[in-house]
């Protein structure tokens, strides 16, 4: 029976050690992307993986291309982290002011030369080692060239490319057909030809972006017919739906379907897939492979920062609007018994969570992009706090509503971008004197469905 249904049966332990002796561990796009974002010493510990490998790493023809297209968005990302956190560090010790100490009982006690003395010398101090370890970062990066390993590593070991554009064409009617049918992968990606930059072009081929990881896998499977080691690994920090099989927001396996087509198609004996933190862990595991638990452990946190890879995306499908309708409404009832949901409220594109006459939080999702990002944020301010009514919001006992801003999954801002913002809305509210609303940001996590918010901001002079 087990033949029959092997998309849906599980490695033993004997056959995972088959499999990481045996297997060609293949890599996806955001992998190799990835490589530019983290730190000198977890750089070099994965390179160092991928050199002990040898000769069974190999990259599809399409996952070359789209590495050496998106390179240039994410090899500067770790270095925008420096001044990004000295404007931080200045903001927030310009925000300290001994006004409210001046109004006190002790207002004597305090001297306002040696506490300015003191921030400035603070302030000193933090900028300093910012700077010190932004040469050390540039100095490293300098030294070690991310794209030249990467070249060398991977000479030999890259798929064919597609002879012509009939050649794609028939790809992408084939990848056509399947999204309609949900057979994965990449059917999630089906709307990307709605966006403006839905194509591009590669030695006189034009390729359509919703295909990619269709594309992908359908080189996968083709090389696959010619291993004489019928095992594969397929290492991707994708981590929708269309790769993956979940059960109550866990991720189980690879979805059974690619599972059986793997074996049906190409005569793979054994298939599994990896994202990278387990990729390593397991690599460690099986191949002896030295890997310290800092790096394992900054791999991992990456994968939360830029889930899928490409262009820093949280995800790369967009939100289900039930999914945060029930993901806010999980979150909301930390603060506040739930009652009832409201998905148009009153005419206007919010949604709020109340309870009878009090509404205790509105909602809305927002697609974000790295250039439009604070202004549609304010934006969306402003619209809530004009559209308001008391007449069918009542504020809860603080005298606030909760605007809720929900980042949609089409968004391509970085993590690290919207962490770092909250004084900048904070400051917005102060300034535009809008004190009876708080402001939390998030998104909706793509691996559990669970709302996971950046941070909670309200006027200075009323949080």
């Amino acid at each position: 029976m087990i033949n029959s249904y092997r998309g849906f049966s599980q490695l033993s332990e004997n056959k995972f050690e088959t499999l990481w002796a045996d297997a060609t561990i293949i890599f996806d796009t955001n992998i190799l992307l990835n490589l530019y974002r983290y730190s000198p010493t977890t750089q070099k510990d994965f390179f160092a993986v991928l050199e002990k490998l040898g000769d069974r790493i190999w990259i599809p023809y399409h996952v070359g291309l789209e590495y050496h297209r998106n390179r240039h968005n994410v090899k500067d990302e770790p270095i925008e982290v420096f001044p990004d956190l000295k404007k931080h560090v200045t903001d927030a010790l310009a925000k300290i002011s001994l006004s409210k100490i001046q109004k006190s009982s002790v207002k004597h006690i305090v001297s306002d030369e040696g506490f300015t003395t003191a921030i400035d010398k603070a302030k000193e101090i933090l900028i300093d080692e910012i700077s010190r370890q932004q040469k050390e970062f540039e100095t490293a990066a300098l030294d070690f060239d991310v794209n030249d390993k990467i070249i060398e590593l991977f000479e030999g070991k890259v798929g064919q490319r597609p002879v012509d554009q009939d050649a794609v064409d028939k790809l992408n009617d084939r990848g056509r057909s399947r999204f309609l049918k949900k057979i994965p992968p990449g059917f999630m990606d089906a709307d990307k030809h709605k966006t403006e930059d839905n194509s591009f072009s590669d030695c006189g081929v034009v390729y359509e972006k919703r295909y990619s990881d269709f594309i992908i896998w359908e080189q996968i499977l083709e090389f696959a017919k010619s291993l004489k080691k019928k095992a594969i690994i397929f290492v991707s920090d994708d981590a929708k739906d269309d790769w993956w099989l979940k059960v109550g927001g866990k991720t189980i396996s690879p979805r059974p379907e690619l599972v059986s087509e793997i074996f049906t198609c190409s005569g793979a004996e054994l298939f599994h897939m990896y994202n990278s933190s387990d990729f390593l862990r397991y690599c460690k595991q099986y191949n002896h492979t030295h890997i310290s638990a800092d790096t394992i452990e900054e791999v991992h946190l990456l994968e939360g920062e830029y889930r899928v890879g490409k262009l820093a995306r949280f995800n790369e499908t967009r939100v289900n609007p039930i999914d945060v309708e029930y993901s806010v409404k999980e979150w909301a009832g930390e603060f506040c018994e739930v009652y009832d949901f409201d998905g148009k409220s009153h005419g206007f594109d919010f949604f709020s969570i109340f309870e009878g006459d009090v509404t205790y939080f509105i909602c809305k999702l927002v697609k974000l992009t790295p250039t439009d990002m604070v202004t549609k944020i304010k934006k969306v301010i402003i619209e809530a706090r004009s559209k308001l009514s008391h007449q069918f919001y009542e504020p809860d006992e603080e005298g606030k509503i909760h605007l809720v801003i929900v980042v949609d999954g089409d968004s391509v801002v970085p993590f690290r971008k919207l962490r770092q913002s909250a004084l900048v809305f904070e400051e917005f509210l102060t300034i535009c004197n809008i004190n009876d609303l708080k402001l939390t940001v998030g998104f909706i996590d793509d691996m559990n469905k669970k709302f996971e918010n950046f941070w909670t901001v309200s006027s200075e002079q009323h949080w």
